[in-house]
């Protein structure tokens, strides 16, 4: 988690490689887990006091499904979160997770833009910098936030991936109990039409038989007949 916070962090031009970034990652790390960080060999353990954080967000995918369909409007996603929960939007897990937009609008998908933004005009990645921070703080944000965005929306996707991948699990296991049923279904049907094509030959053999029969008869018949005629 600290390595990719840190590379997350570099990217978005929050830390150079020159700070001290595993102590700030894991500082972040210890707070959103509860548990303490020793921090990497060499670097100091960061002393900024971070803003509070929301309380323990962790929920169950029924939690956040049972309350996404009460959110999302759109009534085929919903039907589809009930049943597997791959087709809930990000932001529908986010917010029923408790991680709203602060008041100053900036979180790390808006300073992600920004970057891609100030991206497209050549800028170096000093001037991006720049210009994130220049606009975080015309706007009374702390870069401590964004970072804290980052690892509350990476760690309820993690639950919820955990989760995600025992309710599909279950879901792709219904799915294949069904389908063995069917597969049954058809082998007992295709015995069943062999049975009835053999049927249905043995009769028309039958039908066959009498009618060749039937011929005879009347061959048998036309004889007597023709013995009796004279005496008619």
């Amino acid at each position: 988690m600290a390595s990719f916070l840190s590379n997350l962090m570099e990217k978005i031009g929050l830390l150079s490689p020159d700070e001290p970034s595993e102590a700030v990652v894991l500082e972040i790390v210890a707070e959103e887990t509860g548990q303490p960080v020793e921090p990497a060999p060499g670097t100091a353990p960061a002393t900024a006091e971070a803003p509070t954080r929301p309380q323990n967000r962790r929920m169950t995918l029924k939690q956040l499904l049972s309350t996404s369909v009460a959110l999302d409007a759109h009534a085929q996603e919903a039907a589809l979160a009930r049943d597997v929960g791959l087709d809930v939007a990000w932001k529908t897990i986010f917010e029923t997770a408790g991680i709203t937009v602060p008041k100053h609008g900036w979180t790390v998908e808006r300073a992600l833009g920004l970057l891609r933004k100030v991206g497209a005009t050549g800028a170096t990645p000093v001037e991006a910098r720049k210009a994130l921070e220049e606009a975080m703080v015309a706007d009374g944000a702390d870069v401590r936030e964004v970072a804290r965005d980052a690892v509350a929306k990476d760690e309820i996707l993690d639950v919820y991936e955990r989760e995600l991948d025992a309710n599909v699990s279950q879901y792709l296991s219904e799915l294949g109990g069904e389908i063995e049923e069917l597969e049954a279904k058809i082998t007992d049907l295709r015995s069943r039409i062999a049975e009835i094509e053999e049927e249905r030959a043995g009769t028309t053999r039958r039908l066959t038989a009498w009618k060749s029969e039937k011929r005879h008869l009347e061959q048998q018949w036309a004889k007597v007949l023709h013995i009796l005629a004279p005496l008619m």
